[in-house]
């Protein structure tokens, strides 16, 4: 619980794409998922805790609230990887930050912001989707 940073492994995922092209390249969806927990209020030394009252005021967020460099570069290697394959799909990052807001973006065409929603509002959207209409309950 105290760990403040994540990897893939990217020997799996490179597998995975080999697999995928020669079975069906057009019909899967990729993203990298992972989260930025709140790690107990402790200061680990960040430019945002030595520079707090100045990044505020260009809007940058706490720490684990932010998209991170690594992971951009780590999108960005995953997008590497689809062309090396000659892969049809965007990569696409996914992050729970640690207030509830589900961030999602893709580094196609530079860095391109795709969701920014609370955890709570896509679960309600989801169960809405989901939920049987009465004429398919009828015999």
């Amino acid at each position: 619980m105290r760990k403040t940073s994540c990897s893939y492994n990217w020997g799996k995922i490179e597998i995975l794409l080999k697999k995928i092209k020669e079975v069906d390249k057009n019909n899967f969806t990729i993203a990298i998922f992972h989260t930025h927990p709140n790690l107990f209020g402790e200061k680990y030394g960040t430019l945002f805790e030595k520079h707090e009252e100045k990044y505020k005021e260009l809007g940058i967020q706490p720490n684990g609230l932010n998209i991170s460099l690594a992971d951009i570069y780590a999108n960005m290697y995953l997008d590497m990887l689809l062309k090396k394959y000659c892969l049809p799909q965007v990569a696409e990052s996914i992050i729970l930050m640690h207030d509830g807001r589900v961030v999602s973006f893709n580094t196609k065409n530079g860095i391109n912001l795709t969701g920014n929603d609370t955890l709570e509002k896509i679960s309600n959207q989801t169960f809405k989707k989901e939920k049987p209409k009465m004429e398919d309950l009828t015999l």
